[in-house]
């Protein structure tokens, strides 16, 4: 029995696309969460400090 509002099922590509995006998103703010930044942009110069850091002068 099809309801009036059931969606046509996704293609496993579009599926995993979804997912894909989903995890990504999800393990990205689990990662600034722990290092306590706002957004990529602030790990972004944080990397390129600790980058920095390490290059031999």
């Amino acid at each position: 029995m099809n309801s009036p509002l059931a969606l046509p099922p996704l293609s496993k590509a579009k599926w995993l696309s979804c997912l894909s995006k989903f995890f990504v998103k999800n393990h990205v703010t689990n990662i600034l969460n722990r290092l306590n930044l706002r957004d990529r942009t602030q790990a972004a110069i944080v990397a390129n400090r600790f980058l920095a850091y390490l290059e031999p002068c």
